[in-house]
């Protein structure tokens, strides 16, 4: 089994402290989670990852990175088909096609995931695992007219479903607390995003951009104790406008409007009915970018958010009526890069790099729901990064090594009994914790297709002291104790060759032990250690015919256990195999 949610963490941040982006529009929901677990990958063209907290260009949610994805679009007409099938009874189909004729660029894709997990499997009980299965149904559209040189206009369609059984956790029990496999808990989720922009170009320095997006999901939750169904809706609009005031002089600037709701059939009135949660966030930004010579870059960047919070009337378990909450709050960053040896001059360049900036994350749905506090504010990072980047052997080996601090501020915690001088309310923002490490990257490549790359992560949490406490920190935690979840060292390996017609690749990833809590009851069943593990995974591809390609891949090669989340044991070894059919 896996957990029902797969989420990223970058830098020591929490899993919702990552902005995610398809295509330019946000998709994460009402206070910052976003599940990769349902994202569809036959359309993905590439991703790109930005670390460090982005909220002076991204506003919320971009705490601690930001994660762009990003569709394919336009080039010569092509389309793709594949099926592949494996063992845990997996199954996939995935067609994409995209392509450009004249001034108009297309894209679209339909993709099925459908898999049995580890149904049949029998637990160290002695129970026999079921309702772990999962289904996955996505449909996107994409397309862009431009009209050379002057206004493009661009539009995307994305609607997805899925559903999955949740058996619970089942593997390691180290406190005892194990109650059996849950037979009944489902989940639905539907999802739609609708965006639309409009670029013109007035002259060869000015051009606007103006962009309209909406995201909503349905959610079903089939438990035990009954069904609730949840719902979650944002409306953005964003305008930028970008002007090159001299030679290497760039500024840009706007606003961005979003108007968020989400309802839950936990979310309730003083009578049990259901009350959505309003925000409605104005920021405006801005940001020069300044390249005086090949050798130097400076990116400074500042935005201003007003965030309002409606008002929400109160429930029959604590909360009092709420009256709108404004929040002002303001995000700056200042990034400088440097070439001691410039790209132009030399294949084997040398750059230096640093950065400083802040973030912010407003609080969530029911974060606002289940608190008394009407004054409940954002959660922010301050942080500092510095990096050298280095490239050897006319440019096919680059070396990289970055270190991070990263500073979490006002995070939201549950005041309790022990800590109740601290706060008159039941949340309030008092913790605070730091993250600081080293990350190191190198990559090469040869002229005959080999390709390799290899990273290591060393990084240190540490949890500290409450807000107006004497070196107390939230419980179970003591000061000091490091995050949950966060991993001392991290690293992989991967190798791959690439020729016309064969490719091979096997990849190795591994991980230090963790600090976790008792899988069935949470923190309040204490913290225990989650043992280190390693991964090794291979594949191929064999082409047999000009369109004609057949793929074949092991994961877990060594069918080792491990447990990403202590009590879900992860899948053993897995073979998939397919074939892949192109236009070209």
């Amino acid at each position: 089994a896996t957990t029902s949610t797969t989420r990223t963490s970058s830098r020591g941040g929490e899993a919702d402290f990552t902005l995610v982006m398809i295509d330019g529009v946000r998709v994460n929901d009402f206070g910052g989670g976003y599940d990769f677990a349902h994202l569809p990958v036959g359309d993905i063209d590439r991703i790109e990852v930005v670390r460090g907290p982005q909220s002076a260009v991204y506003g919320s949610d971009a705490v601690s990175g930001v994660v762009q994805i990003i569709t394919k679009q336009g080039g010569p007409p092509r389309a793709r088909g594949v099926v592949e099938g494996g063992t845990y009874g997996t199954s996939k189909v995935s067609v994409d096609t995209a392509g450009s004729v004249g001034d108009l660029d297309w894209g679209a894709a339909f993709e099925q995931l459908e898999t049995n997990g580890q149904n049949g499997k029998t637990t160290a009980s002695g129970s026999v695992v079921s309702n772990d299965d999962y289904l996955r149904r996505d449909i996107s559209l994409k397309g862009h007219w431009q009209r050379s040189p002057g206004t493009a206009i661009h539009a995307t369609v994305r609607i997805g479903t899925n559903e999955r059984g949740s058996p619970g956790p089942w593997g390691n029990d180290p406190g005892g607390t194990y109650h059996g496999i849950d037979t009944v808990s489902r989940g639905n989720n539907d999802n739609r995003l609708f965006s639309t922009s409009v670029e013109h170009q007035f002259s060869p320095n000015l051009d606007q951009h103006v962009s309209v997006s909406h995201t909503h999901t349905d959610s079903l939750f089939v438990g035990p104790y009954g069904e609730s169904i949840s719902e979650n809706n944002r409306l953005s609009l964003q305008a930028r406008t970008n002007a090159v005031l001299g030679s290497g002089i760039v500024a840009t600037g706007g606003f961005e409007l979003q108007q968020e709701a989400a309802s839950s059939s936990y979310i309730t009135d003083s009578l049990f009915s259901e009350v959505p949660v309003e925000r409605r966030m104005i920021g405006f930004f801005g940001e020069l970018r300044l390249d005086p010579n090949p050798q130097l870059s400076v990116t400074v960047g500042v935005r201003g958010d007003h965030i309002q919070r409606n008002a929400l009337p109160g429930d029959a378990i604590g909360r009092p009526p709420f009256v709108d909450e404004t929040e002002v709050a303001t995000s700056p960053k200042i990034s400088i890069g440097w070439y001691p040896r410039p790209p132009g001059k030399t294949p084997d360049w040398t750059r230096v790099r640093v950065s400083v900036g802040t973030g912010l994350r407003p609080p969530s749905a029911f974060e606002i729901a289940f608190t008394d506090n009407p004054a409940l504010k954002s959660e922010r990072i301050r942080s500092v990064d510095f990096g050298v980047e280095q490239a050897l052997v006319s440019g096919n080996i680059l070396m990289g090594a970055t270190t991070f601090f990263n500073r979490y501020d006002d995070l939201i915690v549950s005041v309790g009994q022990s800590f109740k001088n601290t706060s008159q309310f039941r949340t309030d923002n008092l913790s605070n914790s730091r993250a600081s490490g080293i990350e190191l990257a190198v990559s090469g490549r040869t002229t005959r297709g080999f390709e390799a790359r290899a990273t290591y992560t060393w990084m240190h949490t540490e949890v500290l002291g409450l807000d107006a406490t004497f070196g107390q920190a939230p419980g179970p935690f003591t000061v000091g104790d490091p995050l949950l979840r966060r991993p001392r060292h991290q690293g992989a390996l991967e190798v791959s060759y690439i020729e016309p017609r064969f490719s091979a690749f096997t990849s190795i990833g591994t991980r230090s032990r963790t600090l976790d809590v008792d899988p069935s009851l949470g923190a309040f069943g204490g913290l225990f250690d989650n043992p280190g593990y390693g991964l090794v995974n291979a594949g191929g591809s064999v082409r047999t015919w000009t369109r004609l390609e057949f793929v074949v891949r092991v994961q877990n090669l060594l069918d080792r256990n491990h447990e990403e989340v202590l009590g879900f044991p992860g899948l053993g070894r897995s073979f998939i195999a397919g074939i892949r059919v192109a236009t070209c």
